[in-house]
């Protein structure tokens, strides 16, 4: 694994996390930050997922990341 991955999409930083979990297979984590006041990070909440391989795993916590931006950011 090649730790966090950090992107940024319109005004927040995303941080994507993998980790392994049972089985050798992966789950992810996304915290994003606002680049504007107030900057406090939230962890965002994923769908349940476990992937088969950590690619898998990072593209989908980006895709995720960036759909709540989106709706919520």
């Amino acid at each position: 694994m090649d730790g966090p991955q950090a992107f940024e999409h319109l005004d927040y930083d995303l941080l994507c996390r993998v980790s392994i979990v049972d089985g050798g297979k992966c789950s992810a984590a996304v915290v994003a930050t606002s680049k504007k006041w107030p900057h406090r990070p939230r962890t965002l909440h994923l769908h349940p997922r476990v992937f088969a391989t950590v690619a898998e795993a990072f593209e989908s916590a980006r895709s995720q990341g960036i759909s709540w931006v989106i709706r919520f950011g």
